[in-house]
């Protein structure tokens, strides 16, 4: 399955085309995030979770259980697993030499060093 591709506020353009280093870039970041921080958080949220649960903390659903509880908890972990590795990937990019993305971010960078910029986040979500 091939990642989705997101530009949030792309000072390169929304039809720009990444270049064959930003295609790998992209495909490393993305399995990284997955690895690294998505598949740890989504299975830590759902695991503390499922004990809240057991403890009767949290209420289990009369139809479903604790099925929708622990769902929501895995894709809330996956999406913040997601979005706390875009900073990482955004310095893999500011490192590439021929990229204008990779110019893009570090202009960016320069123009809003006291603010936090989104510009560039990658998903692959599997339904």
């Amino acid at each position: 399955m091939n990642p989705t591709y997101v530009i949030l506020q792309s000072p390169v353009g929304a039809s720009y085309i990444p270049t064959e280093e930003e295609r790998r870039v992209f495909k490393e970041c993305n399995k990284e995030s997955f690895y690294y921080r998505s598949l740890p958080f989504s299975g830590m949220s759902m695991l503390v979770t499922q004990v809240l649960i057991s403890r009767g903390i949290l209420s289990t659903s009369n139809r479903f259980g604790s099925i929708p509880k622990v769902a929501f908890a895995g894709v809330c972990g996956y999406l913040v697993g997601k979005i706390s590795y875009m900073r990482t990937c955004q310095e893999k990019f500011m490192r590439l030499e021929n990229s204008p993305l990779g110019e893009a971010l570090r202009q960016g960078r320069k123009r809003f060093s006291h603010q936090s910029v989104t510009v560039l986040c990658t998903f692959n979500i599997v339904i």
